[in-house]
């Protein structure tokens, strides 16, 4: 059952990422993608990328992928130069259905597919999500 009364969203719980963990005590910010060429490509329905990120994905039971900058820092003041935040694919699995291992595979792959495309600078992070709110089962 699913508490639609609770106005923030869930914590999420790194699975695997092609970045370093960041240390304890840092704190995320996300923010849309934008001045990157990958957003091009990732929202152009003749490019073969989404499709072949989904593919690397194999079967990874995914809720969502998105295409975001995300960032870490001490503080969230630190976060305010968005420039410092990797473009990065973050997808969004179901809690409890992927292991560490089968999540950094992915991610390889996943990378692997970037390189093709020349988007080497892109970041992949498999985080777990619940659905809350409109988005509960």
């Amino acid at each position: 059952m699913c508490d639609t009364t609770d106005s923030s969203p869930p914590p999420l719980a790194c699975v695997a990422s092609s970045r370093p963990f960041p240390p304890k005590g840092y704190v995320s910010e996300w923010y849309p993608c934008t001045n990157h060429a990958i957003k091009d490509a990732w929202n152009d329905p003749q490019s073969p990328l989404q499709q072949q990120i989904i593919e690397a994905l194999g079967d990874i039971n995914w809720i969502s992928i998105d295409v975001i900058r995300s960032g870490y820092a001490e503080s969230y003041e630190a976060l305010d130069d968005r420039s410092i935040c990797p473009v990065t694919i973050s997808v969004h699995v179901k809690v409890g259905s992927t292991t560490p291992e089968q999540g950094q595979a992915a991610v390889l792959r996943c990378k692997k597919v970037l390189d093709e495309f020349d988007f080497s600078n892109v970041e992949v992070n498999i985080s777990e999500a619940r659905r809350w709110g409109a988005f509960c089962d």
